[in-house]
């Protein structure tokens, strides 16, 4: 128990009269600010009311009373209090209720935003074509779409709580069973086709995507199921074609080789003996018999080419054309070759003209390397009008050797281009009002590109367009004992 003198009292009503004039000032300075921010009018009672109560407590503090009782102001003061008090009360009140309109308005949209997203998801999983599971790592089924009646003849019901290897082929359990056991030991996605039984004891081909899934320690694999009966369908129609397609091939390559090889040895028979004739008994003979003889030479030099094209690409084709490489002089197997078609340019009325001095020696196969040369030769001349230019010449880099065949001819397009070095990609220039000779395969400049890529090189074509000219590269690598 505390004893008080009566020298305290004055001192205990003074420190209480300053506690109320602080939380006056207090609670003015609060209601001022709301007011500020909400302008609301029931805000304004509470600040005079705060106004009322700080004066009167103020005037309490030092003494000076509005009153002829003393206890009158204080009466007054603490019914202001009071008044205080209960509008705050009910302005938290108010507050209280907003708050939880608010909050009852957020769980409702919430809700709604929740059941929206639940009907999206169910709509989505009733419509998918595919079957949608789930199982667990007991390997049974915890959730299957109803789409499973449609495919497999069982409802849902039917499969939930089953092994999904209850379902799959015997073959295919083995499979199914190795590439769930790597999904659970590594989280790669699983993805394999197989074979699986419907209710009614038919087997449907089918693919199975899963994944790993882990949720509050629980661990699933959720995945998908698809028909693919008609895509293996479609995929063994095409194996058969393409196996019928490759017979057909083979029959074919079989015939022209054989065709070929058949015409090759009469061929030559008759060219070499029509070429006997003309350089033999050429003045013996008759204009019109010389003229005949010189017509079965061409057509035999031509067939004996075409045979040998053949023969070629289909050596290419099948792996079977092997290179057989030696040091030769590259200057002087130029050289050979522009001599052996001083007549075909003269006779087109076309100047062949090189630009090659000394020796270059680089490790090629001789016969095959002419082989390209006189093609790229033969195609400029064909292709070059009367009066024209063709020019070769060599240019020897660090690393790689090139020759120029360049002409004054028709010049290629763009499209030309990509066509030149495909098989049987002869360019037809009919009614370009040019002198050209336009017979051949279309088996040249593909064996060419073939034989170069073989000694690890290229061939590159440059022209800027129709009667622009063009210049063939023969680039091929040069090695260290290359002089």
């Amino acid at each position: 128990m505390i004893y008080q003198t009566d020298d305290d009292v004055p001192f205990l009503e003074d420190y209480i009269s300053i506690i109320v004039t602080v939380s006056f000032i207090i609670g003015l300075c609060i209601t001022l600010i709301i007011f500020w921010k909400k302008r609301n009018r029931s805000d304004l009672i509470q600040i005079i009311l705060m106004a009322v109560g700080f004066i009167l407590s103020l005037l309490e503090l030092f003494g000076i009373s509005l009153y002829k009782d003393e206890n009158t102001g204080s009466f007054y003061g603490f019914i202001i209090m009071i008044l205080f008090v209960f509008f705050i009360i009910k302005k938290s009140k108010q507050k209280l209720q907003r708050l939880n309109k608010d909050l009852e308005k957020m769980v409702e949209e919430r809700t709604r935003e929740v059941k929206d997203s639940e009907e999206k998801y169910r709509t989505l999983v009733n419509n998918i074509i595919d079957i949608i599971f789930e199982i667990n790592l007991e390997e049974k089924f915890t959730y299957v779409s109803p789409q499973v009646i449609e495919l497999f003849g069982y409802s849902s019901e039917e499969m939930i709580g089953h092994k999904i290897y209850e379902f799959i082929h015997q073959e295919d359990i083995l499979i199914v069973k190795e590439a769930f056991r790597i999904t659970i030991d590594t989280e790669i996605n699983t993805y394999i086709e197989c074979r699986m039984y419907s209710k009614s004891g038919n087997y449907i081909q089918v693919s199975i995507r899963g994944s790993l899934v882990k949720k509050k320690n629980i661990t699933n694999i959720i995945g998908v199921i698809r028909d693919i009966t008609d895509r293996k369908k479609a995929e063994n129609m095409i194996k058969d074609q393409i196996k019928k397609l490759k017979e057909i091939d083979q029959i074919r390559t079989d015939l022209v080789r054989r065709a070929s090889h058949e015409l090759k040895t009469p061929l030559i028979s008759i060219y070499s003996s029509s070429q006997y004739l003309l350089d033999s008994y050429n003045e013996e003979m008759s204009e019109d018999i010389l003229k005949f003889i010189k017509t079965i030479n061409r057509g035999g030099n031509r067939l004996k080419k075409l045979t040998e094209n053949l023969l070629d690409a289909f050596d290419i084709e099948s792996k079977g054309l092997v290179l057989k490489k030696e040091k030769v002089d590259i200057v002087k197997i130029i050289k050979e070759c522009t001599n052996d078609l001083i007549f075909s340019s003269k006779e087109r009325d076309l100047f062949l003209k090189d630009g090659l001095n000394g020796n270059v020696y680089i490790q090629v196969d001789k016969i095959r390397i002419e082989q390209v040369i006189l093609n790229l030769l033969s195609n400029a001349i064909k292709n070059t009008p009367p009066k024209g230019i063709i020019y070769i010449n060599l240019k020897k880099h660090k690393s790689f050797l090139d020759i120029i065949v360049k002409d004054t001819g028709i010049g290629f397009t763009e499209e030309e281009k990509e066509k030149l070095f495909k098989k049987f990609g002869k360019i037809e220039r009919h009614g370009e009002g040019k002198d050209l000779d336009s017979e051949g395969s279309g088996l040249g400049l593909y064996i060419s590109k073939e034989i170069v890529e073989l000694h690890d090189g290229e061939i590159l074509v440059e022209s800027e367009g129709r009667n622009k000219g063009s210049a063939f590269i023969l680039r091929l690598p040069l090695h260290e004992n290359d002089h």
